[in-house]
């Protein structure tokens, strides 16, 4: 078993840990060895179905330590465009990239009704939703006749589109964003890739376009890449200095390397050059590799193929 279906009974076990240490209140009967070993296990299992679900490896250990930080590595960033508020916000501001209508009214005109909790069959109440979706429309792209060069602009147009939302009923309506800081940490890095997206570009479609990776290369670490899926996944240079977790736990490098293989669903490619390092204590990766038969291209072959 493997992903939901292993996380589903991982569940199950930490769950029956659970209940058991709810009948271990009597201290004369149970030691605090046996209950504690109980509420480890409860929680140890607890977090290898998180990762499991999440479909995220990890190691074949009992020490939760070296399970949650697999949890924190999960960054905002990676599953950024998935997130409510930048949706929300995205599209709001290809909305107001132009003056009236556009392709996105429909789309800004219905997250307006659930997060206002307006039923769409009260003609009333969506014609007034209309009318105040259109008169904010023009005012936001009168706010965007130039493009933001800093985070304070970028900010100023993401807080007009949250307070017409309202904010509040984003929060409300999204169980994670009342947890923490999960909330504010999704809307800085929304406004931070904002702002990158904004440079040197010269109209909102092409900030659009950078903003979701259309015609672009991501370029990532091997955690970043984790639930991830890429038709074609390229390793940029497999030696003993960039790949240095094989140098310290065998075990956790070889996990790091499928990880970031299997996020290839049709082919990967990895560089190595000689001039640059060695590859004698990630050599194990490479017999695994010949012993499955994958190629080896040298470098005379691909100039003489070109």
């Amino acid at each position: 078993m493997k992903g939901i279906d292993y996380a589903r009974e991982l569940l199950r076990l930490a769950r029956a840990d659970h209940r058991a240490m709810t009948g271990m209140r009597d201290h004369e009967v149970f030691t605090d060895a046996i209950f504690g070993f109980h509420a480890q296990q409860a929680v140890e299992k607890g977090l290898k179905a998180w990762l499991s679900a999440l479909e995220i490896l990890f190691p074949l250990t009992h020490d939760i330590s070296r399970l949650l930080p697999l949890l924190e590595q999960q960054s905002v960033e990676k599953d950024l465009l998935a997130e409510p508020l930048v949706e929300l916000v995205l599209g709001f501001l290809q909305l107001g990239a132009v003056k009236r209508g556009g392709p996105q009214w429909r789309h800004c005109h219905d997250l307006l009704l659930l997060l206002r909790s307006v039923d769409p069959d009260d003609d009333k109440e969506t014609h007034r939703l209309q009318d105040e979706l259109g008169r904010f429309q023009v005012s936001l792209n009168s706010q965007m006749q130039t493009l933001p060069t800093n985070l304070v602009e970028i900010t100023i147009l993401v807080r007009l589109i949250l307070d017409f939302a309202p904010e509040s009923a984003l929060i409300s309506a999204v169980p994670q964003y009342c947890q923490g800081d999960w909330y504010v940490n999704v809307r800085n890095a929304c406004c931070t890739l904002l702002l990158d997206s904004c440079r040197d570009t010269g109209s909102w479609t092409n900030v659009f376009e950078r903003f979701l990776g259309v015609n672009s290369v991501p370029l990532m670490t091997i955690h970043k890449s984790k639930g991830l899926e890429f038709h074609t996944v390229l390793f940029v240079g497999l030696d003993d200095s960039a790949f240095w977790k094989m140098h310290k736990d065998r075990d956790e490098g070889l996990l790091a390397f499928f990880v970031a293989f299997s996020r290839a669903r049709d082919r990967a490619f990895i560089t190595y050059c000689h001039q640059r390092g060695n590859r004698q204590k990630v050599r194990e990766i490479y017999d695994i590799l010949a012993s499955a038969g994958v190629p080896t291209i040298c470098q005379n072959q691909v100039q003489g193929d070109h």
